[in-house]
């Protein structure tokens, strides 16, 4: 398996053997000479730079940390940083040719590929096969909880995960504890374990493809259901509502063939008083103008 790790966050071009003079980066990732103000080689800073995350990586911390930034500048300068015991000595090798403060003695990328530690993880040879996997150990990494038939599937397949590597430190801790039995002939008892996982894993898929589906029938048949319902309110909501509308409409055009009938009625017991209102007034103009006459004519009475 081959990695590469690459950051764009920050980065530059430049020409072979030009120096930069830019500080850039995270300060506990920074080479001593760009933290020292000093011209650096961009590719030499990023050695040491990924030496850092070398020792990272097999140490699970880095190897310069300090809240206070003045004091994490101090021990990047010097250099100096812990090797914890589980370390091997080819990888503490490595890492102190990497981290190196002098950049005349800093290990550079053909160094890198010549060391030891570095090829002895190119080799395949450490690789197991399938018929290689050891029963025993198998059997106390299921005592920790992890499926074995798990485990089988990554180292069959080359895998480096969390199955793998508990595997290959059980295995070791085993074989070094004097504890380790070698069977032959457990092929059979593998495949065994294998396609019993295989076959739980397809039940399982469509256990829960079936319930999956059962659950998508049912929410469809309660939508189905609540629309029904819900058209069945409208409908009735609006049958009564025209019932309501109809009603009121009726009872407006009654009302106002009542009001009509009232009105004729009043009418009609009206108009003869107002018929006799206008013949007194016919009969008071008539007077008032023979009151005229005679007040103009004295004697047109005689």
């Amino acid at each position: 398996m081959r990695i590469k790790i690459v950051d764009f966050g920050l980065s530059s071009t430049y020409e072979n053997g030009e120096l930069l003079k830019t500080a850039c980066g995270s300060p506990c990732y920074a080479a001593p000479e760009m933290i020292g103000g000093k011209k650096y080689e961009g590719l030499l800073a990023d050695i040491w730079s990924s030496g850092i995350i070398l020792y990272a990586m097999v140490c699970g911390f880095l190897p310069f940390e300090d809240a206070n930034t003045a004091i994490l500048y101090k021990k990047i300068l010097s250099g100096e940083f812990e090797i914890p015991d589980h370390l091997s000595p080819e990888i503490v090798n490595l890492l102190k040719n990497v981290l190196q403060v002098d950049t005349k003695k800093r290990f550079r990328i053909q160094d890198i590929k010549q060391d030891k530690w570095f090829n002895k993880y190119l080799d395949d040879s450490s690789k197991i096969s399938f018929e290689e996997i050891n029963i025993q150990t198998l059997q106390e990494v299921e005592k920790m909880g992890i499926s074995k038939a798990e485990v089988i599937k990554s180292i069959d397949a080359y895998s480096h995960n969390n199955y793998s590597t508990t595997y290959y430190l059980t295995y070791k801790k085993l074989e070094k504890q004097g504890l380790l039995i070698r069977k032959t002939n457990q092929v059979n008892n593998l495949i065994e374990i294998k396609e019993s996982k295989e076959d739980k894993t397809i039940e399982q898929i469509q256990l829960k493809n079936k319930m999956k589906l059962r659950d998508q029938i049912n929410a469809a048949n309660s939508l189905i259901i609540n629309i029904n319902n819900n058209s069945a309110k409208i409908y009735k909501s609006n049958e009564a509502d025209f019932n309501i509308k109809k009603q009121n409409d009726f009872s407006f055009i009654n009302n106002n063939k009542k009001a009509q009938i009232s009105i004729n009625k009043q009418y009609s017991s009206l108009s003869p008083d107002r018929i006799n209102m206008k013949g007194k007034r016919k009969n008071l103009n008539i007077k008032n103008d023979e009151l005229h006459n005679l007040k103009t004519n004295p004697y047109s009475a005689q």
